[in-house]
């Protein structure tokens, strides 16, 4: 499987896909072919107590967008509750430097990351 191929497969991007042509007299099935009509990095982060979702899409998926979508979290989260729970996979960005720092700033937040290899987070 080449590195294209492989990049495709991650569930971190929702991308918009166009079907080619359909083989008319057969019955209706998807096609191997589509064309990309780009992608986007959905962050997102469930408040299970409350029900709520603070969501954002993103272009890229870098450190930087990721420390972004943390100041939003800690902004919206009251300053009274003690603990946060961040599940997140083993992605790249959620382990660089600027985000542990970020993270070893602010003891409130613990960190949890999914196995590597594992993609229960990412089944759509």
């Amino acid at each position: 499987m080449s590195p294209t191929e492989r990049s495709n497969l991650h569930r971190n991007y929702i991308g918009g896909f166009e079907r080619g042509e359909r083989n008319i007299g057969l019955p209706e099935r998807q096609t191997h072919d589509y064309q990309r009509h780009g992608t986007t990095t959905l962050f997102a982060a469930l408040n299970v107590l409350e029900g709520t979702v603070i969501g954002e899409c993103q272009s890229c998926h870098r450190h930087q967008e990721f420390l972004r979508f943390l100041a939003r979290i800690d902004q919206s989260v009251e300053a009274g509750l003690d603990i946060h729970h961040l599940v997140l996979d083993n992605y790249r960005t959620h382990k660089h430097p600027e985000v542990k720092k970020w993270l070893a700033e602010r003891p409130r937040y613990h960190v949890h990351l999914t196995p590597t290899s594992s993609s229960w987070l990412n089944q759509g």
